[in-house]
């Protein structure tokens, strides 16, 4: 069955993302994301056996989840790589 629902977001691979944020986690289970100074990410702990990725980047106000949060990671560093592009710059690769 196909569905719409901001859960069925295609979530990234946990080991092909490189780590633009970095990630502290909090006292409740989950994890705050940061680029640079900025906190655009948050994973909240599992709810029904999920985590649940919400971001603060401007104009996206969607949602995943999935049960690995390493899986959820992957998706905001395509997230954050997919916003840069959209203001026409992008990440160099590191050496």
């Amino acid at each position: 069955m196909t569905s719409t629902e901001p859960d069925d977001i295609e979530c990234g691979q946990a080991d092909e993302a490189p780590q633009r944020i970095r990630w502290q986690e909090r006292g409740t289970g989950g994890w705050d994301g940061f680029a640079g100074t900025n906190w655009l990410f948050t994973i909240h702990p599992p709810a029904r056996g999920r985590h649940t990725l919400f971001t603060d980047l401007p104009l996206a106000s969607v949602r995943i989840r999935d049960a690995d949060p390493d899986v959820l990671k992957a998706t905001a560093e395509r997230w954050l790589a997919e916003f840069v592009a959209s203001l026409g710059a992008q990440f160099t690769e590191e050496v």
